[in-house]
């Protein structure tokens, strides 16, 4: 027997049924200063933090709303579930989680994250994308890109010692914890440069550094194309690109268990389960990615027991 084709509503409909609940929620939520401080910032206001209990953290209900609406909106209007859809379309439950998972994830959890981060294996993964570098005494300058809470940069630092960073990231929770990072590591602030910017739209200089590293970065991010473009423009010629991201290919998951570290069993089970969300590269499609921005000389490498995978490459 045949199945009925289920109708998706498009895009415009949803936002525009989307915008008639918050207007309602607000109407009936408005003599309730807490509900309605989230559903004020989910209508597109900033949400007054002396309104919010624990305003120590920087959590936010606004992609459970989100999802809320879209999960409620997607089950009423195409009588289905979400994972009936294929994983690109916007309503598929890879998209809903994506949503759910985003990059408000990391600024919320920054801690965890530093904890998280904090094991040798990782930390080598960090310090080994500077190791093409050819062996210098004057001072060369790398852009780190998406830094956050520091750890790729510091340990690149320990092994290029001769090298200056300027770190970058969107999330100010984690630039707070790469500087408290620095200060640890007793590095002065002309050594590692923090500043809070889109990596899609640098506010740095062309041809202005020697190279631009980035450590599982690329895959959480909406254009990835856009960020090596801008990675391109402001390297030197000849400069160094130098990233680890997701691997798409199989995993050794017995390489993982013979770490016999549980801390870095639920790190990488959790990294793992986050980027098939967001996305993993292959050793094709990273090339592809390499040479779409002006890249060449491509060199590609399995990292961490095949959970990751390193990409060089270099400036025409």
């Amino acid at each position: 027997m045949q199945k009925e084709r289920v109708s998706i509503p498009d895009p415009a409909q949803i936002a525009l049924i989307q915008r008639a609940l918050a207007g309602l929620a607000r109407r009936l939520l408005a003599s309730q200063s807490a509900a309605w401080s989230w559903v004020n910032w989910y209508c597109g206001s900033a949400v007054p933090r002396d309104k919010i209990a624990g305003a120590s953290t920087e959590f936010t209900l606004k992609p459970f709303l989100i999802i809320w609406l879209d999960l409620r909106l997607h089950i009423r209007c195409a009588d289905g579930i979400p994972d009936m859809l294929p994983f690109d379309h916007p309503m598929s439950l890879k998209s809903i989680l994506a949503r759910l998972l985003g990059s408000w994830v990391f600024s919320s959890t920054a801690w965890l994250y530093e904890w998280m981060t904090a094991n040798s294996a990782w930390q080598e993964s960090c310090a080994n994308l500077l190791d093409p570098l050819p062996d210098r005494t004057e001072e060369g300058l790398v852009l780190d890109l998406g830094i956050g809470p520091g750890v790729s940069a510091l340990r690149m630092g320990v092994r290029q010692p001769q090298v200056r960073f300027v770190g970058l990231d969107l999330s100010r929770p984690m630039l707070k914890r790469a500087r408290t990072g620095r200060r640890q590591a007793g590095w002065p602030s002309g050594r590692l440069m923090l500043v809070q910017a889109d990596a899609g739209r640098l506010p740095l200089a062309d041809s202005s550094f020697d190279a631009a590293a980035a450590h599982s970065f690329l895959y959480l991010i909406p254009d990835h194309h856009a960020a090596l473009i801008e990675a391109n423009r402001v390297m030197r010629s000849g400069g160094l690109a130098a990233f680890m991201e997701p691997n798409a290919d199989r995993a050794d998951w017995g390489w993982l268990l013979r770490q016999h570290s549980g801390k870095l069993l639920f790190t990488f089970s959790l990294w793992r389960i986050y980027n098939w969300i967001h996305g993993r590269f292959s050793p094709a499609s990273f090339t592809a990615a390499f040479e779409q921005a002006g890249f060449s000389h491509v060199d590609i490498e399995r990292a961490l027991g095949g959970f990751g995978i390193y990409g060089w490459a270099r400036k025409r």
